[in-house]
């Protein structure tokens, strides 16, 4: 009720903080069935998006400005939508695959698939750069897509104008996310000895996404 009165945008916020808490807990707590890995993220996305994508950003018609389609001195507006559905499908596609690499290494799944290099990418997935960090790479590399994928849908075309810094907080929270998860599937095959077909893949999507964040 109180998030429905206006101009108290106070309790949607907390709701969202809560989806954003429910996709990442899973992770950090190292969530022992996939079942309540699978709920948790998916509940915390649908809260996500049910706070602050689908209804807007809580009194944001209080701080939108008029002015142009395009930033000065572009010749497109990178807030379009076809560049965010670039952004979005591959954002999509590097959770799907990030997912499936978690899942092996939370232990829901026996062996990890590989098309390539076969029993390499277990050797990559279980290697001590892998496991560096207190918390699941792989997972990492999921929550960072759930929000790229969830941000692309958030305002309208000129949110590089009405909406600058979310742009900012979406970079600062996203990019760096991006970069460790880039760091950490590149360097594996380097110092482990091994390749990991679909670590790869997990990289190179998040590449060309990272000059999208706009």
């Amino acid at each position: 009720w109180r998030g429905l009165t206006p101009n108290r945008p106070v309790s949607l916020w907390i709701c969202c903080f809560v989806g954003i808490w429910l996709t990442m807990a899973p992770i950090i707590f190292w969530s022992p069935t996939a079942v309540a890995y699978l709920n948790d993220t998916l509940v915390g996305a649908l809260i996500i998006g049910l706070t602050i994508l689908i209804p807007g950003m809580p009194n944001m018609i209080m701080y939108m400005k008029m002015g142009p389609d395009t930033p000065p001195g572009w010749s497109y507006n990178p807030s379009s939508w076809p560049q965010r559905w670039i952004m979005m499908v591959l954002g999509f596609i590097g959770w799907l695959v990030s997912r499936y690499l978690t899942a092996f290494q939370l232990g829901y799944i026996d062996s990890a698939w590989d098309p390539f290099f076969g029993q390499q990418s277990e050797q990559v997935l279980n290697s001590a750069m892998s496991h560096s960090l207190p918390i699941s790479d792989a997972g990492l590399g999921a929550i960072a897509y759930t929000f790229e994928f969830l941000m692309g849908w958030m305002g309208a075309p000129t949110r590089w104008r009405t909406m600058p810094w979310m742009v900012a907080v979406f970079g600062i929270l996203v990019i760096p996310l991006g970069l460790v998860h880039i760091f950490l599937v590149i360097s594996q095959p380097v110092i482990v000895g091994a390749w990991c077909t679909l670590c790869i893949l997990a990289a190179a999507i998040m590449i060309p996404m990272i000059p999208l964040e706009v």
